[in-house]
């Protein structure tokens, strides 16, 4: 299973890290976009799982984004070239089979979370969100 991450810059919260786990249990392979917080957590949960591909997708604005030096550990992680966030959420959607997401909360405008979301959406791609709380909707519209 190609899965593809979006989430917040935060930290996820406990029960969004048990979300990540259990969805990147089955992955062969992870694409996500290199930021602090979320991605982050996708990043280590997926080196300790193990998952043999992981593709990094990251900003080309670097305020954000975790070091590649610190996320190319081992073998099997690849860094694409750096793109304009919209464009790199847009290519991990492009490059997945099932995106999940861990948004910090409801819907709200400019977050890039929700954009990568609705894009996917927009394309036919299974998406999975979970909220803060543990909420976990496979069709979250509101």
């Amino acid at each position: 299973m190609i899965l593809g991450f979006t989430g917040t810059r935060r930290d996820p919260t406990a029960d969004q890290k048990r979300f990540i786990r259990r969805n990147l249990f089955n992955a062969t392979e992870l694409h996500h976009g290199c930021c602090e917080g979320s991605d982050y957590a996708s990043h280590l949960c997926a080196v300790d799982l193990d998952i043999p591909t992981i593709w990094l997708h990251p900003p080309t604005d670097e305020k954000l984004m975790v070091p590649l030096s610190k996320l190319l550990t081992r073998g099997g992680i690849h860094a694409l070239s750096a793109k304009p966030y919209h464009a790199r959420n847009r290519d991990i959607v492009d490059a997945c089979e099932l995106l999940i997401a861990t948004p910090d909360g409801p819907r709200r405008p400019n977050s890039g979370t929700w954009y990568t979301v609705d894009y996917a959406r927009a394309n036919k791609v299974t998406v999975v969100v979970c909220l803060p709380g543990g909420i976990i909707d496979n069709d979250y519209s509101t």
